[in-house]
Formats: C-alpha cells, structure tokens, sequence
C-alpha cells in the first residue's frame, strides 16, 4: 500500500510509515490505484456500496463493509457511530436497479435508456490488452452484447453509432460490440442483422448511457448507510484541470480566492436530496438545522478516505472541487471540508470555509447553536463572527461523527488561537463564506 501523507511505498500491514511515520494503524486502504485517462489522480477509491454478480450482467444485491478513517482518537463520548446506536441494526441503501451496470475498477457504468426491456442486448465490461490500456488509456473495454436468440439467429452484423461518438463497426460475424476509452455520454446504436449479403437486414435499435460512478458507504447511530449515484460527465469535465498550469493554479495562493471552489451544482444537490431522504427514513423530519447539519457533517467525516495532495494529485497543495472528492472517494482537510461546505450550501445553510495553519475545516451557520453538554478537555469550540453571522468550525477529517462546532485539540495546539493571524501574501485565518 502506499502512505496517505507522503505517497512512497509502505509494506503491507505496516503500522507506520518508513519514510515519514504516520501511524497507519487505523488505516484500511487497498494496496490498488488507478489513474484516469485524463491525467487526474490515482486514488484510493470508495469501497462499492454492494457486491456485484459475476458474469456479463452487472447487477446490485448487498451492502458490503464500510470504511472507517480514524485521524483522531475519539473518547467515549461519541455516540455518531456507536454500534447500539438508536438504528442499531438498520440498513439504508439506495442503489442502482438492473438496468445499469457497473465497473468498479474504472468507476464507469453504463445506464440501458431504450430497446433493452425486451433482453434483446445487455453490457458488460471485458479486460483489454496491453497494447489497449496503453492506447486507449482504460484497463476495460465497455461491451455490447447481443442476446443469444439474436446472435444464434443472424451470421453478420453491423453497429451504427451515433450521439457523443459517430461511428460504424461494419460487418463482422460476432454478436457484440466493443467501446474502448472513457465514451462518457449518450449513445443510440442501431444493430443492422443478416444471414446473407442479399438478406434485407432486420434492425435492432438501443439508447444508452455512460457516466462516472460514484458509491458512498458509512456508519451513523449504528445505523449503516449506502448509495451508488451515476455523475454525467458534463457535471464533472469543467471541473477537472485542462492543462498543467490549471492544475498548478489549484495550488491557491490567496485565501480570498478559496470561497469559489464550494460550488453548489446538480451533483451536490442530488447527494444532499439523498442525504435528507435517508435522515427523514431513518430519523425523521428535518426540524432542527443542528441535528440534520451534523448528520451532513457525519457523511462527510466517515465515508470519505483521508489522501494527501502529493499522492492523490500528485502536487504539493490541490483545491478540489466536490465533485472531484465525491467521485474519487478521497481527499484532505482542505477536499473534504470544500465538499462538506458544498453541501451544507446545497441544504441551504450559510456555508464557510476556515483556513487554518496547515489545516482546513467546514464553517457552518447556525442560528441557536446549541453547545453539547459532553465536550471534555480535548476538545474545543471554534466560533467567529463574519459579515454579521456566526460560523462554527466542523472539522472532516476525524474520522467519526463528530457534532458541529467541536472541534479537536491537536498535540495540544487550540486552532482557536490562530484566528486572525495568517501568512503573509496568502490571507488571513478565518472563515471565508460561501459565494452567493
């Protein structure tokens, strides 16, 4: 595996980093990366929220384990994830029906649109050759298969393909089509059949979709939470850096600059509609900003892989967009409190983000705040009042829910007194609120 903090070469099951010590006891990673064709980074993604069948046909059944990231040792006090927590036992998934099918390995899947209800064709990923992972810069090729009545029926067959990509696959005697590269997009495919070159071809016409796959899994009240969301490519390409120097500009030099990476778009508030759907199943009505703000703060801290910049983006600072976190499952202070902000937003908080010395959290809003009655010694209040309104800090990176505004005492050092200090051509410490 390799060490979130530096990114060099760690031995399996090492309980400390070599190269540079961080303790990697509480760290569950997987030993694969994966770099995308566009030159973004490799990461540790997101466990699939379900398990997926064997075969052609990629289908969702079960919940699989969770991750859980500890940065910090919590005392007994939390109860965020306690395991006889009030939904001790209950599962909330939200995952994808039949129709979609998925590659966990490139974090694709394809979405049937038109001309798949009658089992005509189905998808399904195939392993590409060396020489086609070099070309096409994807380890799977996306497959169309068509039924074996259809293909036990014909002897030729011919793909016309129109939509993001135009193309024709002429006539060739197998009954499947392969895609090869990302092919993010929509696609109407019309399958011309035959037996004879003097047959009159019977047509077979399909629509679909292929998108960016995104899964989510984490802990809450003992309760276990899921989704797999599919991310069009169009919400997530302007977002990504398409140049070297774009991706050297993420390395923000000035603070009052930060406030734009936390943008309130369809991806963060098709996540935030999930999040509120699954707290008014399990919970109940939103009534209290704090209780369902911390349950959005909880998400964040527990489903998402704490990653260095180094490693992650292959640079020493990088600003990431939500939707960038979101898809590669991983982040740092500055990534995860970006999204957590984001969301915040999209449910309609007033959202902020807090620079810090080498840190970064969530600021949040919140009219009434209600101080917890369990706070101990290690742990703070951080507050500020800004443009009128008072922000308190939430911090992402502990690993386990942890309620707004607590935040932890590290190595004896209170963030709270570096409010308003700052570095000198970057910026004040303070809370920097979200754009309207």
């Amino acid at each position: 595996m390799y060490c979130p903090e530096c990114g060099k070469v760690v031995p399996d099951g090492a309980n400390f980093c070599p190269s540079c010590g961080r303790d990697l006891t509480s760290m569950q990673y997987t030993s694969n990366s994966y770099t995308t064709t566009t030159g973004g980074p490799a990461y540790y993604g997101q466990p699939p929220v379900v398990k997926k069948t064997s075969g052609k046909k990629v289908a969702a059944v079960v919940i699989v384990a969770i991750v859980v990231l500890a940065i910090f040792v919590m005392p007994d006090f939390d109860t965020g994830s306690r395991s006889d927590g009030p939904l001790h036992g209950q599962v909330f998934v939200k995952e994808f029906d039949d129709t979609v099918s998925v590659d966990t390995e490139t974090l694709r899947c394809v979405t049937e649109v038109g001309g798949f209800a009658s089992g005509d064709a189905y998808f399904g990923f195939v392993p590409l050759s060396e020489e086609d992972k070099k070309t096409y810069g994807y380890s799977t090729g996306i497959r169309l298969y068509l039924s074996d009545v259809i293909g036990g029926s014909f002897a030729q067959f011919r793909y016309v393909i129109s939509g993001t990509m135009d193309a024709v696959v002429d006539w060739k005697t197998e009954p499947f089509m392969t895609m090869y590269g990302s092919n993010y997009g929509n696609y109407h495919v019309v399958v011309q059949c035959r037996n004879l070159p003097s047959d009159t071809p019977t047509e077979y016409v399909f629509d679909y979709n292929v998108s960016h796959y995104v899964s989510s899994a984490w802990e809450y009240l003992g309760g276990t939470f899921g989704f797999e969301y599919k991310m069009d490519d169009a919400d997530f390409s302007p977002y990504v850096p398409a140049s070297t120097e774009e991706k050297l500009a993420r390395d923000v030099n000035d603070y009052t600059k930060s406030p734009s990476f936390i943008v309130n778009n369809k991806v963060t508030r098709d996540v935030e509609h999930q999040l509120r759907a699954f707290y008014e199943e399990a919970i109940g009505p939103v009534t209290n900003d704090q209780d369902y703000a911390d349950f959005i703060l909880a998400y964040v801290q527990t489903a998402f892989l704490y990653v260095s910049d180094s490693f992650l983006y292959q640079q020493g600072e990088y600003f990431a967009y939500p939707v960038e976190t979101l898809l590669y499952g991983a982040g740092d202070c500055e990534d995860t409190s970006i999204l957590c902000a984001a969301l915040f937003k999209s449910a309609g908080y007033d959202s902020a983000l807090l620079l810090l010395p080498g840190h970064a959290m969530t600021g949040i809003s919140l009219p009434g705040f209600k101080k917890p009655t369990h706070i101990d010694s290690g742990y703070e209040i951080i507050s500020q009042e800004v443009a009128g309104k008072m922000y308190y800090a939430c911090e992402t990176t502990c690993g386990k829910p942890l309620e707004s505004g607590i935040v932890p005492i590290d190595n004896g050092h209170r963030y709270s007194t570096d409010l308003n200090k700052g570095y000198a051509g970057y910026g004040s410490f303070t809370f920097y609120p979200a754009e309207a």
